[in-house]
Formats: C-alpha cells, structure tokens, sequence
C-alpha cells in the first residue's frame, strides 16, 4: 500500500534531509555572525585617521548585523560590540555598514557615532 507523505513525515523518515535543513538554518547563521569579528579586526583603522576613511566594501555583506547593531536593543548590540572588540587592536575604529548600499555605517570603538553620507 503507498501512503503519501506530507513534509513532516519525510522530514522524519530522511536523517540526510534534517541534517542539510539543520546546517543551513543553524549552522549557516551561526557562522556569519561569528565571522563579523575577524572581518572587523581585519579591517580596524587607528583614532588617529579621519573618520570618513572608507571602509572596505567588503563589508557590505555585514549590513544586517550593522543595522541591527545600531537600531537593536541591548540584547543585540552588547554580544555584537564584544565580540567586534574582543580581538580588535588597541585604540582603533571598527564599523559596520547600516544599509546594503554602504552610505550609512557604525562606527565603535571608545565611544559609538554613526556616519551618513551627504546627499550632495
């Protein structure tokens, strides 16, 4: 007798299935955020230069954690701004683009300002 199976059934039958849903929904995620900390001590740039230095568009895939570092609440922005800081240099900038374009970014370091180019 074949009996049709709906989604839940065969997630249930198939260990393959739920371990490929489980690394992309778990593990995936989990990654990016921990990678946003290297790729900010990577690019750290000394107090001493010019805030308005670009940052490197390589960044941009960073946005949403940006965003959510400077529209979050604390239970987004203190883990983040730890983990950002846990291995930066001493006395330097770490940003965090805001929007995917890039114009908008976060910057920390021993004081939190946001930077937003003119639309001049």
């Amino acid at each position: 007798m074949n009996r049709r199976r709906g989604p839940i059934g065969v997630l249930a039958a198939n260990r393959w299935l739920r371990r490929r849903l489980a690394f992309h929904f778990v593990v995936l995620p989990v990654l990016y955020v921990v990678s946003v900390g290297p790729a900010c001590w990577y690019t750290a740039r000394p107090f001493d230069t010019s805030p308005m230095v670009p940052f490197p568009d390589e960044m941009l895939v960073y946005w949403p954690l940006g965003f959510a570092f400077s529209h979050g609440g604390p239970l987004a922005t203190v883990p983040l701004d730890w983990w950002m800081k846990f291995g930066a240099p001493p006395n330097c900038n770490l940003a965090l683009p805001d929007d995917p374009t890039g114009k908008s970014w976060t910057l920390t370091g021993s004081s939190e300002w946001t930077i937003t180019e003119s639309s001049d």
